[in-house]
């Protein structure tokens, strides 16, 4: 320890918060000198500190922490306005204007209300159109909408609209968000095409579930098979309420139809409806349209649609598209209220998304939301950080499934893709309810790895996805369990 004193007078003790040692690790810094009670310094600053260093400053916690009273403005001034999270640039402005997008949530009850009583229409889709371009181009017209706050629960706590519209509105925003991020045009031809793509999928977004103006849906939490059978086919009707509509793109049509089935490849996983189940109800409503005069349009897409499924020929700009949307579905859902819970901030919203996602997403589709919106929606909080613990899951060459318990040493950029030091392996307990899930994961397969190897998961070669996050407060018992098997 240095000899440099501090005289005790000039000192004031630290408050050890959460969110001042989350905006350390955000910022990477150490933005003050820190001393004992005696004024002897403990850790000198460090505008590039590493994980190490600020566990060092936790250590020195019960004994007592100080910093100089003339430091206080430093020290709160850094964990205000951070400009970079995990390496990543942040902006503190709310791209979204609040009344405008309260005027969409309203058009949006609107349209759903017209449709408890008419068939969706060609002036339907054009007045969906022109909403849709006005929020996009309110959206990219402001000059932080790359790294902007997409400050959607906050616009529409007070909009006192239905909960489907705020559902319609919350997931074409975050839809959006997701899209226009994650594509940047090189020309003014790229721009064009990027656009249109834009809005298809908040088109698609927008009506993906007008399908539940048509069916009864239960409003508990334990849904019999039946009723969860009746919910697995509204995607087929969103899509027949759209399907004969000669001004809508094709695009938009298939988005709305796959909107539930974002996985890819093979093996067990939670699309709906599967492949068998929809063409032959496809085929069953061309049948039927063969019979009526009206339903060209309908009967032309739905053999286009058909073919795609048969052939699994998706573009992987389609596949990303659906499984934006299928993402912002999840994340509306959860940060609504619903007849069995309240609704859940946007940092839960987003462990669960991960914590459900083994079954449901490919790797690319997480880190994309956590990359692109995932800052923007949690007021530049980072959802995963240093310190915590992930589980990982990887395949080797005989296709078996390696469960392994990690601890988070370092971000850089992609809070899905950091440096960890492995610390054990755990099985996974899977349980098929309405949808497989990991249920929870079996301490009594626990099996520590005292060698402690580390691993960057930003190089591309690693096989690792991070699909768990061991949090304290969605699952306290193992998030105990692996500390105490850590520190035994």
């Amino acid at each position: 320890m240095s000899t440099e004193k501090v005289s005790k007078d000039d000192l004031q003790r630290f408050d050890f918060t959460q969110e001042i040692i989350d905006s350390f690790h955000e910022n990477k810094s150490i933005p003050v000198d820190f001393y004992n009670k005696d004024g002897q310094i403990l850790i000198h600053k460090r505008l590039d500190a590493k994980p190490e260093d600020f566990t060092k400053l936790l250590k020195f916690e019960f004994q007592g922490v100080f910093f100089k009273k003339s430091d206080m403005d430093k020290l709160y001034a850094v964990e205000k306005v951070p400009t970079h999270v995990n390496g990543k640039a942040v902006s503190f402005t709310n791209i979204l204007d609040e009344e405008k997008t309260k005027a969409q949530a309203r058009l949006a009850e609107d349209l759903l209300l017209d449709l408890k009583k008419t068939s969706f229409s060609n002036n339907h889709v054009r007045s969906v159109q022109k909403s849709m371009d006005s929020m996009l181009n309110d959206f990219t017209g402001s000059d932080e909408y790359e790294n902007g706050l997409i400050n959607i629960l906050d616009v529409l706590s007070g909009a006192g609209v239905s909960k489907q519209s705020e559902l319609m509105t919350k997931r074409t925003v975050v839809a959006m968000g997701l899209k226009i991020r994650s594509k940047k045009a090189l020309s003014k031809m790229d721009e064009k095409k990027e656009k249109k793509e834009h809005l298809n999928l908040m088109t698609a977004s927008y009506l993906a579930d007008v399908g539940y103006t048509k069916i009864n849906v239960a409003s508990s939490i334990d849904l019999t098979p039946a009723e969860y059978e009746i919910i697995k086919t509204h995607p087929i009707i969103s899509y027949l309420m759209v399907a004969n509509s000669s001004e809508m793109d094709y695009e938009v049509k298939k988005l709305i139809l796959h909107h539930h089935r974002p996985h890819r490849g093979g093996g067990i996983n939670n699309n709906f409806p599967a492949d068998k189940f929809l063409v032959e109800k496809l085929t069953g409503f061309k049948n039927k349209y063969l019979n009526e005069s009206d339903k060209e349009v309908a009967i032309r897409d739905i053999d286009k649609q058909i073919h795609e499924i048969m052939n699994h020929s998706f573009t992987s700009n389609t596949e990303d598209d659906i499984a934006y949307l299928s993402l912002a579905s999840e994340y509306a859902s959860l940060t609504s209220d619903q007849s069995w819970r309240n609704a859940m901030d946007s940092k839960t919203a987003l462990k669960i998304i991960l914590n459900n996602s083994f079954f449901s997403y490919s790797d690319k589709n997480i880190r994309d939301l956590f990359d692109y919106v995932g800052l923007s929606l949690t007021n530049n909080k980072s959802v995963i950080n240093p310190g915590d613990l992930v589980i990982t899951a990887s395949w080797d060459s005989e296709k078996k499934i390696h469960f392994e318990i990690c601890l988070i040493k370092d971000i850089d950029r992609f809070q899905t893709r950091p440096l960890l030091e492995r610390v054990g392996s755990i099985a996974p307990m899977i349980l098929k309810e309405n949808k497989f899930i990991i249920k929870d994961f079996d301490m009594n397969t626990f099996k520590l790895d005292r060698r402690r190897a580390t691993y960057n998961l930003m190089n591309s070669v690693d096989p690792r996805r991070v699909i768990y996050l061991i949090d304290p407060e969605l699952n306290p018992k193992l998030h105990e369990g692996i500390l105490k098997k850590l520190a035994g």
